[in-house]
């Protein structure tokens, strides 16, 4: 009892209630000294894993971060995140909850920040300010100054104004080797922008593939995408799976959205690659489970 007053006397004499921390436990059922962790847990249990609740926890416990177990990810209440990223938004000041019975995963975080700086000039500082080796939990305190922005390998977008081909099979972006799409139509009767979006209709399942190439392990890919459901309850997931099949690869991502008007929303999917895909190839396709029709405009990915 004595360990643990010490480390939760440290965490409030230290830590204010909006400073950025980063919360890893050795398993998701071991607690942590924070509530916010503890709110997480049951959030998992919920249904959709609690999605309804994202914006109010956003707003009651801001800057809170966890290292989600059950997709080997960095999150935070809506939406997976990378190291680079929580990097530039809290670098001057920026604290890890690191436990670290679990000795792999306390070595790979660690070593996700430290190796987030490899291609920036300036220094970062990782320094443990409290540790408790009974209870085998440290802090740690990070500050990386005048950080550049994080510039992604890849970039292309779609608006689904044209087709590859007269066929309505694909639509091309802005890169010429890039396209997106296997027999979808556009519309001319609703849009977020121009003339035309992507239909995906009620009676088809899956839809809006896409071939990335040259994706490497740890790579973190964001997919920002406009959307017009017919229901706030309809299902709409980001699917990433191995190119090759034997491999067994697959992941399902959920959205974090952002109301745009009556109609539209931005919804934006976000996912670092935890298994090399064999031969660099990934495919990513979305899941309409709501069996209603879904319509998607302003595609844009960045890895």
């Amino acid at each position: 009892m004595k360990h643990q007053k010490s480390m939760q006397a440290f965490i409030q004499n230290n830590i204010q209630k909006k400073d950025a921390v980063l919360i890893v436990t050795d398993e998701s059922w071991i607690g942590s000294p924070f509530q916010e962790h503890s709110i997480m847990f049951g959030k998992m249990y919920c249904a959709r894993e609690g999605f309804k609740y994202n914006k109010m926890l956003n707003e009651l416990y801001p800057n809170k971060y966890f290292w989600a177990h059950n997709k080997e990810q960095y999150a935070n209440w809506d939406a997976n995140q990378m190291p680079e990223l929580l990097l530039e938004k809290h670098g001057d000041n920026f604290y890890i909850y690191l436990q670290y019975a679990n000795t792999d995963l306390h070595d790979k975080v660690i070593q996700d920040f430290f190796n987030s700086n490899k291609n920036d000039s300036n220094k970062i500082s990782i320094v443990k300010i409290f540790n408790d080796p009974f209870l085998k939990e440290s802090i740690y305190q990070i500050k990386s100054q005048n950080r550049t922005e994080t510039l992604p390998q890849q970039e292309f977008s779609c608006d689904f104004e044209e087709n590859a081909t007269d066929e309505y099979s694909n639509f091309i972006t802005n890169i010429d080797s890039i396209f997106i799409g296997d027999g979808e139509y556009k519309t001319d009767y609703t849009a977020f922008g121009g003339r035309h979006s992507l239909s995906i209709p009620a009676e088809r399942e899956y839809g809006l593939p896409i071939a990335l190439e040259n994706i490497k392990l740890h790579d973190f890919i964001k997919v920002e995408l406009k959307c017009k459901r017919n229901s706030p309850s309809s299902e709409f997931l980001m699917v990433a799976k191995n190119a090759h099949p034997e491999d067994g690869f697959f992941a399902f991502i959920s959205s974090a959205s952002t109301i745009e008007n009556d109609e539209w929303e931005t919804l934006t999917f976000t996912y670092r690659i935890v298994n090399q895909p064999k031969e660099g190839l990934l495919h990513i396709y979305f899941w309409n489970n709501s069996k209603k029709d879904i319509f998607v405009d302003d595609f844009r990915i960045r890895i």
